[in-house]
Formats: C-alpha cells, sequence, structure tokens
C-alpha cells in the first residue's frame, strides 16, 4: 500500500498551508481540513484504495511531507496497530508514530457542495498556464492580494499590493465568464497568503454574489469517445481536490 502520486502532489501543496491534518477521519473516505488561519476549507477525496486506510491524525504535518518526500514510488506503507505506520524501501525502514487526534485543531464540520452555490456572480475555467503565469508574477511583484473581475462577459485576474496603489500591476484576462446574465462590474478580492494550491491542474471556479464565496474544483482533461459521432474529445474530469475560500473586503 503507498499514496498515489496525486495524493503525494496534494500533500506536497498543502504543506504550506495545513500544519497539522486528520487522514482519513472517521474512514469517510476524504481529507478535510483548513488552512491555520481558518480562511481556506480543503477537501480531498481518496482514491478507492486509500480510502482503505486507518484514520491518523499528523501534527508536524511539514515535516510528515518531508519525510515523504525522500522515499520513492516503490515504497510500502504498512499500518501498525493504527497508532503507527512504516515506511519501507529496499533496504531503509522508517517508522512514524501518530499524534493523538485532540491536538489536531478543529477540522471543518461540512463542506459546501456544489449544490450549495446558488446565485453564482462569476463561473470560469482557470487554465493551469494562466495559473503558472499569475503564480510567478504574484512572487515577482510580492503582491498581498489579487481580484477577480467580471468586465463585459471576461474574466480579469488582477494582482495588487493593498498598502501601495502606486506599485506594479498585472492583469490576465482568463476567459469569459459562464454566468451570462451577470451584472457588469463584479469585483472579489482574495489574500494571496492564502492562495496555494497544485499549478499543476484547471479550476472550475465559482463565486457567489452573496456570501462572497469562492469554490475551486481541480480538473484534469480525459479523452473520450463521443457515443454519437464516435470520434474523441476531451472532457473535464474532477479529480476530488476542492478549495473554499472567502473574498475580503478593501
Amino acid at each position: 500500500m503507498n499514496f498515489s502520486k496525486l495524493t503525494k502532489k496534494v500533500l506536497e501543496s498543502l504543506k504550506e498551508i495545513v500544519p497539522s491534518i486528520v487522514f482519513n477521519e472517521d474512514q469517510k473516505g476524504y481529507l478535510l481540513t483548513n488552512n491555520e488561519s481558518k480562511q481556506i476549507g480543503i477537501r480531498y477525496t481518496l482514491s478507492e484504495e486509500e480510502k482503505k486506510m486507518p484514520e491518523f491524525s499528523i501534527f508536524d504535518f511539514p515535516g510528515f511531507c518531508s519525510i515523504l518526500s525522500e522515499f520513492d514510488d516503490s515504497a510500502v506503507l504498512t499500518f501498525k496497530k493504527e497508532n503507527s505506520l512504516i515506511i519501507r524501501s529496499g533496504a531503509s525502514q522508517l517508522e512514524y508514530y501518530f499524534a493523538s487526534k485532540e491536538f489536531i485543531p478543529e477540522r471543518p464540520k461540512k463542506f459546501l457542495e456544489d449544490s450549495d452555490f446558488v446565485n453564482l456572480g462569476i463561473e470560469f475555467i482557470l487554465k493551469k498556464e494562466d495559473h503558472q503565469k499569475i503564480s510567478k508574477f504574484m512572487k515577482m511583484l510580492k503582491s498581498d492580494a489579487f481580484a477577480i473581475e467580471s468586465k463585459a462577459g471576461q474574466i480579469i485576474i488582477s494582482l495588487r499590493d493593498l498598502k501601495n496603489d502606486q506599485s506594479t500591476k498585472f492583469k490576465l484576462v482568463a476567459g469569459k465568464n459562464l454566468i451570462v446574465d451577470a451584472p457588469e462590474g463584479l469585483v472579489y478580492n482574495f489574500q494571496v497568503a492564502d492562495i496555494k494550491f497544485p499549478v499543476d491542474f484547471d479550476y472550475n471556479v465559482k463565486i457567489m454574489k452573496d456570501p462572497k464565496i469562492c469554490k475551486l474544483s481541480a480538473q484534469v482533461d480525459k479523452e473520450e469517445k463521443d457515443e454519437k459521432s464516435e470520434k474523441k474529445q476531451l472532457v473535464k474530469i474532477p479529480i476530488g481536490l476542492e478549495y473554499i475560500i472567502g473574498a475580503i473586503t478593501d
């Protein structure tokens, strides 16, 4: 038994914003957590093999991820009496003891589903190449916030410095707003410090008008055959990684 490549990638990305986790809590088949400031809710649905893993708690989650990174994909995980994990790879072996659940900060009690997202102002697909470009400029410009705006049916993402209005600005047109009857000039602001998630995927982005809450769902392209034309086409497939983020006020 081992974590999938996707799960390893997700865990590696979460270590920057999540200090502690409970994995597969109550055997529900997913990882549900939030960042340290509790401004981001995160849910990741486990693979069928990972759903068989017992619940376990990690207090030093970044440290645990660093340990995992030292083992390759051939490593074998063995759970021992549900209080420790043995990782074997070649001649190497490591035993990691889990924390008591009571020492892990409180997790979200529920997660907003797609059906909860009504009265949408914005919906669009954030392509991974756009996400990668935005992430690079965030680091270069040291932006502390960004805005998502709907203007003339287009989605514009802009980076800004909340403390200096004359700082260098960057804007990117990210595609069309899929909400055709959205009011003109909708703008939602978010803190950059809270936005750290894998740039290897496209994301379906939905933002409600009120309350101003954003949901991002990671997707990948999968080739499928159309039943009528029998031609192959690319279809967006969710991978089970979702984020809930609240907008900030100016």
